[in-house]
């Protein structure tokens, strides 16, 4: 029995990748290949015909399983300690690990009428700030190194502690 989720998937790659299985029932699954930044998940998610939203990366191997039983309608993600000591404080969390949400939470007026279109890259720390609270559960996902990162572009952590600076800012 499939469950009334949809999983939006995103990688750069030509394929989803075979090392990353997706071990769940999800009702619908939604994968864009070549695809251009991380925002348009979201973009996605909102064409999703069920309610619940699941996201990963393409360079994480989750437990999907496992994360399920612990989400209460609020955005809960797969987290490791480690990451979460860098995101504390911030308002942000990761949704790479593994995450599921109620689409209803994707809304980003209050970011566009701060500073205008959502940054493309940047979409996973603007929406989980604008999501809150979240339900983080520690689980111990494997990383499998890509070449190519969905997420990265020169300059991360500079520009990850900017992003934090603007999420601060807004009213």
């Amino acid at each position: 029995m499939a469950y009334n989720v949809t999983a939006v998937l995103i990688t750069r790659e030509r394929y989803w990748p075979k090392d990353v299985p997706i071990a769940f029932d999800f009702d619908e699954v939604i994968v864009e290949t070549l695809c251009p930044n991380v925002r348009r998940r979201y973009e996605l998610a909102l064409e999703a015909r069920n309610e619940v939203i699941y996201v990963q990366d393409d360079d994480m191997v989750v437990d999907i399983a496992a994360l399920w039983p612990h989400y209460d309608g609020r955005l809960t993600n797969a987290m490791i300690p480690g990451m979460h000591d860098i995101y504390k404080d911030t308002g942000v969390t990761l949704v790479g690990y593994g995450a599921f949400f109620p689409k209803a939470l994707i809304n980003f007026s209050r970011w566009e009428k701060q500073y205008g279109e959502v940054d493309a890259m940047e979409a996973d720390r603007i929406f989980t700030y604008l999501a809150q609270p979240h339900n983080v559960v520690f689980q111990p996902p494997v990383q499998i190194d890509r070449p190519v990162k969905m997420c990265q572009r020169p300059c991360h952590y500079e520009v990850r502690q900017k992003f934090f600076n603007m999420l601060k800012e807004l009213p």
